[in-house]
């Protein structure tokens, strides 16, 4: 073999040497590679999201759940609150008690003299604030336990016959408002008194026996009461 030969074959070998080594260099560095590793750190970025998510989800979820016992919780102090709100309403309406009323509804004219006394029924009212006095029977029902203040004005003709009328407390006498007059002249008499009564405790006025009461269109024969507090 010649040296031209040697050259040659030399040359050739270090080409197959420089292709060989050219392709093992290449070969790890395939296209296919990448999207793999690129795939998978995307996939792992949305586990962690998922997982971030569903971690709010459950405490928003357990703040709702918190929120709706306190709304329940409120619901019902309201509600507590309304009914005692009635209760007081209720009370507030009990304590307004007035009532005023004359003897006559319409016309003038007068009631006795009468062998035992009788209750008067003041039928013209005036005022029935809390609706506790009967213009049917012309009694006063205490509507609570309270501190009252009662007045009687009674109007007579004079004459052969004395005004008197009793203030009456359930069966119990409590005043009189008297007047007697041996004259043909006009007499009146007033009284009254602030009594101390239990619910349901009940006053009225009684015309005396052989006594006679005058009124008319002036309401010169009242009775009146109302409510100064409850106890």
């Amino acid at each position: 073999m010649g040296p031209v030969t040697e050259m040659r074959l030399a040359v050739l070998l270090l080409g197959c040497f420089v292709c060989s080594g050219d392709m093992e260099l290449t070969q790890p560095l395939t296209p296919s590679v990448v999207p793999i590793n690129n795939g998978s750190s995307a996939l792992a970025g949305l586990e962690v999201q998922v997982k971030y998510i569903q971690k709010d989800n459950r405490a928003r979820h357990s703040l709702l759940a918190a929120q709706a016992v306190r709304l329940r919780a409120l619901e019902k102090q309201l509600k507590a609150q309304a009914v005692r709100l009635r209760a007081l309403e209720k009370q507030l309406k009990e304590q307004q008690v007035a009532f005023s009323a004359s003897l006559l509804a319409k016309k003038s004219g007068s009631q006795g003299p009468y062998k035992a006394a009788i209750t008067l029924i003041f039928k013209h009212v005036f005022t029935n604030i809390g609706k506790a006095y009967n213009s049917n029977t012309g009694v006063f029902t205490a509507p609570v336990k309270g501190a009252y203040h009662f007045e009687i004005h009674a109007f007579g003709l004079g004459g052969s016959h004395a005004t008197g009328a009793i203030l009456v407390l359930n069966s119990q006498q409590i005043f009189t408002a008297y007047e007697y007059s041996h004259s043909h002249g006009t007499a009146g008499s007033s009284n009254g008194v602030s009594l101390a009564l239990q619910k349901g405790d009940v006053v009225f006025v009684r015309l005396l026996q052989h006594n006679r009461i005058f009124d008319n269109s002036h309401c010169l024969s009242t009775f009146s009461g109302h409510l100064l507090f409850t106890m």
